[in-house]
């Protein structure tokens, strides 16, 4: 009778513990999903929009100490190694200012730098071009501006994957151009440069 007893203790244990590990395997599985692990291989795209601070100086004009408006950014790019992107980036901010549209544009040649292969976080720098326009509703010769310079762009963000092949990108972007000579409705404006603050929320395809 007590063998008996036993084994029916002994059975009851074994499907418990069973039971247990088929729930410990089934939430595994499912954390895993959520999680969604990072994975970078071959080429990817991404695109995003938000706020944008844009900031114009020159030597001898009214300065543009910081607006802020609609910004935005395209990115394409490949993976080099497991914490390595290179790719190239555009970032742009759009405007008008008292019937004036300001129209402002970095694109550079970017790195993208993990933490670790299996981190969504990253740094990111790059050097490339810079260009301001400026526009007005009712045009001749002399009231369109335009001017291209050096340009660089340093920032930072993560990747939230939420499926294999798609990621939510939050960013923080900032772009300098240095733009060199500017010559608008007959006046000269020497030594023109531009800060871009951005704030944006992309969307990455892997």
């Amino acid at each position: 009778m007590k063998r008996l007893q036993g084994l029916e203790l002994e059975h009851a244990c074994i499907g418990s513990c069973a039971g247990r590990r088929r729930g410990a395997d089934h939430f595994a599985t499912e954390t895993g999903l959520a999680q969604r692990p990072q994975r970078r291989q071959g080429f990817r795209i991404g695109a995003g929009v938000g706020y944008g601070l844009l900031a114009r100086t020159c030597d001898a004009c009214q300065n543009l100490p910081g607006e802020p408006g609609l910004s935005g950014f395209l990115k394409l790019g490949v993976t080099a190694a497991p914490q390595l992107l290179m790719g190239v980036e555009a970032n742009g901010w759009r405007k008008t200012i008292q019937g004036t549209t300001v129209t402002a544009v970095n694109a550079s040649v970017v790195s993208y730098v993990y933490l670790k292969p299996t981190s969504g976080f990253f740094f990111k720098g790059g050097l490339g071009v810079s260009y301001y326009r400026e526009d007005v509703p009712v045009k001749t010769p002399e009231d369109t501006a335009s001017t291209t310079g050096f340009g660089l762009t340093a920032g930072l963000g993560y990747d939230y994957r939420v499926a294999d092949n798609i990621s939510l990108t939050p960013v923080a972007n900032f772009t300098f151009g240095s733009l060199g000579n500017l010559r608008h409705r007959g006046f000269f404006y020497p030594n023109v440069q531009e800060t871009l603050l951005q704030l944006a929320l992309g969307m990455t395809f892997h």
